[in-house]
């Protein structure tokens, strides 16, 4: 079965990767129709699975299936002409790890920030143009994370590679319980209340990976508002 159609995001500069296409651009979860949708952003490149038992029962099927997945090319928008690379237009790719069934998301070794560090993101500022950094520290309730990169984002929807979203990223050691991240803003200005994020990613024991995000947005009003 088909899981998700990948695109060029219309003006994304330095895109490194296709992002997924969607029923509108901006809905959460893959669009399965090629004629109709858009991308959301650039390098959006994640499959969301719903919550609950029907996301349950994707894992599932995915790990009876053998974990492995076939890229196809194609060289037009509709996804209806094969696009060769070396004669091959399709790939079959082995994922490694299984996707975590809803109820083991939260035993899971997710990094946990200390109380200095979510502070230093909740009063974060820095202008246009300007430049700073971010110091942040972490610990495990529970085995803890290969860690290997860190980001840091005022816009998550302009966070891609390359996008003035992301305004900071430092690659680090899986021993790491912390680091300072240098930041380099491209956009426009963002103040204590604005919307940031700190997004953590690693990989477990099994090779899953994951993503953990600190976000700080005390200006949207919970419940009415997202944070994005």
């Amino acid at each position: 079965m088909t899981i998700g159609f990948f695109k060029p995001h219309p003006g994304a500069t330095d895109q490194q990767s296709l992002a997924l296409w969607t029923a509108d651009g901006v809905s959460w979860g893959a669009g399965m129709n090629p004629l109709v949708g858009a991308t959301r952003s650039a390098d959006d490149t994640w499959i969301p699975l719903p919550q609950g038992t029907d996301g349950d029962a994707v894992v599932r099927n995915f790990y009876r299936g053998g974990r492995s997945v076939t890229v196809s090319l194609f060289s037009n928008p509709g996804c209806s002409t094969a696009f060769s690379i070396g004669g091959k237009s399709e790939f079959e790719v082995d994922v490694e790890g299984v996707p975590p069934v809803w109820a083991e998301i939260t035993n899971l070794p997710w990094p946990e920030l200390d109380n200095s560090s979510l502070a230093a993101l909740r009063s974060l500022a820095i202008s246009g143009g300007g430049s700073g950094n971010l110091l942040a520290s972490w610990s495990y309730s529970r085995a803890p994370l290969g860690l290997d990169s860190a980001t840091v984002c005022g816009s998550l929807a302009e966070c891609g590679q390359g996008g003035n979203g992301r305004i900071g990223e430092k690659s680090l050691s899986p021993s790491s319980r912390g680091a300072t991240v240098t930041l380099q803003n491209r956009g426009s200005s963002i103040g204590a209340d604005d919307p940031k994020t700190l997004a953590l990613f690693g990989r477990s024991g099994d090779g899953v990976g994951l993503q953990s995000n600190y976000s700080s947005c005390p200006a949207v009003v919970a419940a009415t508002e997202s944070c994005r």
